[in-house]
């Protein structure tokens, strides 16, 4: 288990990088696309005249499908990452530190028999 963990960790690792590069790409085409937005908002053109004139995908779903995507990769490297480092000798509670979560939170991540299995529960760091 302990090697599939760590190739698993990685593979699931080089696919995050994916997708941050993807997330960038998209960012870049966002930003771009509001600075245009300004630019008419600053020249006094309404709302529903700009909006009306944006070809799709619109700004708030190129944002919706790009945060899903990378929060789907994040939590798939969360809980790959969790087994690798299990796998290596780390105690629950290293885990939990190094994540900055509760030893609770990390048992849920290493308590499923599928390390695919995607845990797309929010992710809330430790403030204590």
């Amino acid at each position: 288990m302990g090697d599939r963990s760590i190739d698993h960790a990685t593979e699931r690792f080089g696919e995050l990088l994916d997708v941050l590069r993807e997330h960038r790409d998209t960012i870049d085409r966002i930003v771009k696309r509001a600075t245009q937005i300004d630019r008419q908002l600053g020249t006094g053109k309404p709302w529903a005249t700009i909006l009306e004139a944006e070809q799709p995908p619109l700004i708030v779903e190129l944002l919706t499908e790009s945060i899903e995507r990378l929060h789907s990769a994040s939590a798939h490297f969360r809980r790959a990452e969790a087994h690798a480092l299990r796998a290596q000798g780390f105690s629950t509670q290293d885990i939990a530190n190094r994540f900055g979560v509760t030893r609770q939170r990390v048992s849920k991540l290493l308590n499923t028999t599928d390390v695919d299995r995607a845990d797309h529960g929010a992710y809330h760091r430790d403030s204590g």
